[in-house]
């Protein structure tokens, strides 16, 4: 999808750098956040883990924490590989019982820790305290928020995939840890799609000028508009339009507006483009285009959505511990050969091609086994 996106804008002199969706980014960026707490994240999921693998470790836990008085007895809870968010049960499991998990585990496993540690090649010499845990529970709860209200949202805006990309960027990380959120801070910086779309919203408006990006957003967006009216490849800048007019307008009208019932599609469809469609048809063209443009990528993608879908059904509980390249591997043979009748026998096709060219190379010296 950002290939294509890439390639059917880049025709129209947009972009050179097309933006993914900020859901996914979201999910990128922690990923490598975990990897940076994983002596601290690490230990609480493995306990987790043990406890949901092991009907009889689980039964004996629930009666440990009946003995000592801890009630309701808490059972571990099932978590995603794929989905970070499922990891919030989890911890939210630990700093609740935490004492009674590390009392336990101590009797009956007291080297999972250390075991856990040689596999990571990382030192853990104690569990993680209540206090960094339930730091940490905080900070994910917080994040998971931000993406809840964008993921609830009917209408999306780039406006609203700004300010949730600054209120990640500007929570105080747990475990004492940097992070810069490298993705989500490209999208934030860059003066891409999601800018430009946001002048069309109130809330945008604001939140571009605290960026200060208002008057570089309008210089790109008059320019544009420009491109959107070419007729002559000859002429790319057509003389005589007075964009930077319109765009002024447009913002006395939004600064206007009541942010919390405004509908930016409907605002411009009903009220300024039958208005500016009066003066000049060419410029009311241009503009139509430039918003069905800026308003058509989502903070999140469907097909994003079905790849991780499909990474979920090959992490069974079974094959919790498949490293992140079989995994890629997998997920990608199921993305071009579904489970299908015709999927295996394009799959069966495509591997005994495969065998035949390279038997034909092998044999003409091309290349060797």
């Amino acid at each position: 999808e950002k290939l294509s996106a890439q390639i059917l804008l880049e025709r129209k002199g947009f972009w050179s750098d097309a933006v993914s969706c900020m859901a996914h980014n979201i999910q990128l960026d922690l990923a490598d956040f975990f990897k940076s707490i994983e002596s601290t994240l690490r230990p609480i999921l493995k306990f987790n883990s043990r406890l949901t693998n092991s009907p009889s470790l689980t039964n004996d836990f629930l009666t440990f924490q009946s003995a000592v008085g801890a009630t309701p007895a808490l059972s571990a809870c099932s978590m995603v590989k794929t989905r970070w968010w499922s990891i919030i049960p989890g911890l939210s499991f630990y700093v609740r019982r935490r004492d009674c998990i590390v009392t336990f585990f101590q009797a009956r496993m007291p080297h999972l820790l250390s075991q856990l540690g040689q596999k990571l090649g990382i030192l853990i010499s104690e569990p993680p305290s209540l206090g960094v845990a339930s730091e940490l529970l905080q900070y994910l709860n917080k994040i998971c928020a931000i993406q809840s209200s964008l993921s609830s949202e009917h209408t999306v805006t780039s406006t609203k995939v700004l300010s949730g990309i600054a209120e990640i960027k500007l929570l105080p990380l747990p475990c004492q840890v940097h992070y810069t959120f490298p993705r989500l801070t490209d999208i934030y910086q860059q003066v891409t799609l999601w800018s430009k779309a946001a002048f069309f919203d109130p809330d945008g408006i604001l939140h571009l000028d605290q960026l200060r990006l208002l008057e570089t957003v309008k210089l790109h967006l008059e320019d544009d508009l420009r491109r959107l009216t070419v007729e002559d490849e000859a002429n790319p800048f057509q003389i005589g339009q007075d964009f930077r007019g319109i765009l002024n307008v447009i913002e006395a009208g939004i600064r206007q507006q009541s942010p919390q019932h405004f509908d930016c599609l409907r605002y411009f469809s009903e009220n300024v483009l039958p208005l500016l469609r009066r003066k000049s048809k060419e410029q009311a063209d241009a503009l139509q285009k430039l918003l069905s443009l800026l308003f058509s990528i989502a903070a999140t993608q469907v097909a994003c959505e079905r790849v991780f879908s499909k990474a979920t059904r090959a992490v069974a509980a079974k094959s919790g511990s498949l490293g992140s390249g079989t995994l890629s591997d997998i997920v990608r043979i199921q993305k071009v050969f579904p489970n299908t009748v015709d999927g295996v026998l394009k799959a069966l096709n495509a591997v005994r091609d495969l065998g035949i060219a390279i038997r034909e190379a092998e044999s003409s010296g091309i290349i060797e086994i």
